[in-house]
């Protein structure tokens, strides 16, 4: 499945290739896959930011 894909860093895009993208893609749909109640053909959201105290 094609999907498209952004990444970025400290508020700023991360250029992707085919290859990060499909990488990217791929391996995300795949963890979300095995969780149950989800659905990896969906949109996939994920943020990763700092820990806050």
């Amino acid at each position: 499945m094609e999907r498209e894909v952004t990444l970025s860093s400290a508020g700023k895009d991360v250029p992707l290739n085919d290859f990060a993208r499909a990488i990217v893609a791929n391996t995300i749909a795949a963890m979300v896959g095995t969780l149950k109640k989800s659905d990896a053909d969906g949109e996939i959201v994920v943020r990763i930011g700092p820990l806050k105290k």
